[in-house]
């Protein structure tokens, strides 16, 4: 079994609220699960403040920096990363933080003599559902 990170929007936008985006983002760490993947999925936790409020900007930062940790931790463990599009096809601020980080922590792994197996897998929402568009390894 393999770990995927889930970066999907969290913040409204698009026409998209912040509970829309949550509900997204489970259903794809419900993919993950149905494909034998353990999903790390930080959206709940988001919600329910554990990582601060976005509105405090110090506490935003901080937030941001533990859950590109965790991601920088995924890639490290050459995991993959799953990022949900938003509705236009880009990728949120938040989920281009992830991915750089994902990238950098699989990259310090593969310096350190691990064989480079992180994979990043993109979807977009199509008919009610998580639809995969794009995976590529990690070069």
């Amino acid at each position: 079994m393999s770990v995927a990170y889930i970066a999907a929007p969290f913040a409204s936008n698009e026409g998209l609220s912040v509970e829309e985006n949550v509900q997204r983002a489970v259903a794809l760490a419900e993919l993950a699960v149905s494909e034998g993947y353990a999903p790390l999925l930080v959206h709940r936790e988001v919600r329910a403040g554990l990582y601060g409020r976005d509105e405090v900007p110090e506490e935003r930062e901080r937030g941001l920096n533990a859950t590109r940790f965790l991601a920088w931790m995924v890639g490290y463990a050459q995991g993959e990363l799953w990022i949900l599009q938003l509705p236009s096809g880009q990728i949120s601020s938040g989920c281009v933080g992830e991915r750089t980080s994902f990238v950098s922590g699989a990259l310090r792994a593969h310096d350190m003599g691990t064989v480079l197996r992180a994979r990043i897998v993109q979807f977009r929402w199509e008919s009610g559902k998580p639809v995969r568009t794009a995976d590529k390894e990690v070069v």
